[in-house]
């Protein structure tokens, strides 16, 4: 299966899966299409993408003050 992409540059292709999480990885592609239609990699959702949240861990917190393992 081949998958619609679109680089940075505005240039058109069809790549692999394979390919296209190279291309995710290195933030060479602006956007791709999936089943439900275009992606934008800037804004939509990515699977396998993790978050790194800057707050504190409040459920340690939590455990620590009431007792709870």
């Amino acid at each position: 299966m081949m998958i619609p992409v679109v680089y940075l540059d505005g240039r058109h292709d069809f790549v692999k899966p394979a390919i296209l999480d190279q291309l995710l990885e290195k933030a060479a592609i602006s956007r791709f299409r999936r089943a439900e239609g275009w992606v934008d990699v800037a804004t939509g959702p990515l699977r396998g993408r993790r978050r790194v949240y800057s707050f504190p861990e409040r459920r340690a917190a939590l455990r620590n003050t009431t007792g709870l393992q």
